[in-house]
């Protein structure tokens, strides 16, 4: 404000009719300019942090949300249209707690790759050598990337587009998450009849797998808000979203005519990974909501509550949820959309490798495995919701943990080897049966 100008008053800049910025003043020109000086300043300050020995993912993650400040900066003073001002908006977390916020900070970054560091190390050579500040601004509009890193990032987009690109795609991504969150649902009802029945527990409530239910549908409207902001131009992110710290690849600088088609064309192939990235909004935030109040469930039933002392109770939680229930519920949110970091055992160790031997293999990696994290989780949804649970080592920790965690382990491996038995009792009887032929003759 110093400057004349706020950078959320330079990024809110009007456009004229036909898409084009309105000219600066003479005061709001050097104001801008002065922005933007300041924005490479506090960009080296925190490339410094990324860069040193001790950095951690949370100082990487800034240096990150910086650059797409400093880019949607540039954007407007020197007049580039791209998309990092949607970059910088969705990198916006709203998990609440200090803990959900870290592990969607943690989860981002995972995705972004290991090239975060190299940025850094990048940007304070530069600022040590002296370089002119033209050089560095364009530097950081390209995204700190080599032409090499540029075109690995458009073979990416390009593939990943085109294997995202069929309706049954997301018609098959859509039906899955709608199952989960149902499966969900009967996992925890099962988990309060283990705890009745087997061992012994009361620590899922009751009532909690029918306020799951409750919590989902109730969410379904907040949530498709959000997943419709997920495709604006400023969406709001909910719990991390690993595209946000990347720098769209398909994309020009300028407002000729020719950059406006590069951008239109690079908009239109980023369109069906923002499609999927709409649907991960919606289902995190459905099956957040469900976890929530099944949790205020288990609360005001823990406290023996009743009457109108429960209902205000429970209405408190839901406003005002505490931390450790947020945590809860984001990592529940995270683990049913399959979005969650891989933590434990093999699961952990082969992912990690696969995703350096992607990165290293440049475009052939993304070509031969483009996607790592969500196939291995739901590798492991499965073996929890099976016979074979117990070679899952996250399933071996919740066991021993006991309680609640306890009884939803031993729901999973119960309901998922219900179904199992089903599903052969059925092929057995010839009432399930494989697809049809696709030669009819």
């Amino acid at each position: 404000d110093d400057m004349g100008m706020s950078v959320n008053d330079l990024l809110s800049r009007r456009r004229g009719p036909n898409g084009a910025r309105q000219p600066f003043t003479a005061e709001e020109g050097l104001a801008a300019r002065r922005i933007l000086t300041a924005s490479g300043e506090k960009l080296h300050e925190l490339a410094e942090r990324a860069a040193g020995p001790n950095a951690g993912e949370l100082d990487l993650f800034n240096l990150r949300k910086m650059m797409a400040t400093h880019q949607a900066i540039q954007n407007e003073v020197l007049g580039a249209r791209t998309e990092t001002a949607r970059a910088l908006a969705s990198m916006r977390i709203e998990a609440g707690s200090g803990q959900a916020q870290l592990n969607a900070i943690k989860d981002i970054m995972q995705s972004a790759g290991p090239d975060t560091q190299r940025i850094a190390q990048a940007i304070v050579q530069l600022k040590r050598g002296g370089v002119a500040p033209g050089a560095f601004n364009q530097f950081i509009a390209k995204g700190a990337l080599t032409g090499w890193q540029r075109f690995n990032g458009v073979v990416r987009e390009l593939y990943l587009s085109a294997r995202l690109s069929s309706p049954l795609t997301h018609i098959r991504n859509f039906a899955g998450n709608y199952v989960t969150a149902k499966a969900g649902v009967a996992d925890r009802y099962m988990a309060h009849l283990i705890g009745k029945y087997v061992t012994g527990s009361d620590a899922i409530a009751a009532g909690e797998a029918k306020r799951m239910l409750y919590g989902q549908i109730e969410a379904y409207r907040e949530g498709l808000r959000l997943a419709a902001k997920a495709t604006s131009d400023a969406p709001t992110n909910f719990l991390g979203n690993a595209e946000a710290v990347r720098t769209p690849a398909i994309q020009m600088a300028g407002d000729s005519a020719f950059a406006r088609a590069v951008n239109l064309i690079g908009a239109t192939t980023r369109a069906p990974m923002v499609a999927m990235s709409s649907a991960d909004q919606l289902w995190k935030f459905v099956n957040y909501r469900g976890q929530l109040h099944a949790l205020a469930e288990r609360a005001v039933t823990a406290e023996k509550l009743v009457g109108q002392a429960r209902v205000d109770r429970y209405k408190d939680i839901i406003d005002n949820p505490p931390p450790h229930m947020q945590a809860d519920a984001a990592e529940f949110a995270t683990t049913q959309t399959f979005t969650n970091k891989l933590s434990d055992g093999v699961t952990f160790k082969v992912g990690e490798k696969a995703m350096a031997m992607r990165e290293a293999a440049g475009p052939l990696g993304w070509l031969v495995m483009p996607f790592l994290s969500t196939p291995a989780n739901i590798f492991r949804y499965g073996f929890e919701h099976s016979p074979l649970a117990f070679l899952v080592g996250q399933w071996r920790h919740d066991i021993a943990a006991g309680g609640a965690r306890r009884d939803i382990a031993l729901a999973k491996a119960a309901n998922g080897t219900m179904v199992m038995g089903i599903a052969m009792a059925g092929a057995e009887a010839g009432w399930v049966t494989g697809s049809p032929p696709k030669d009819a003759g």
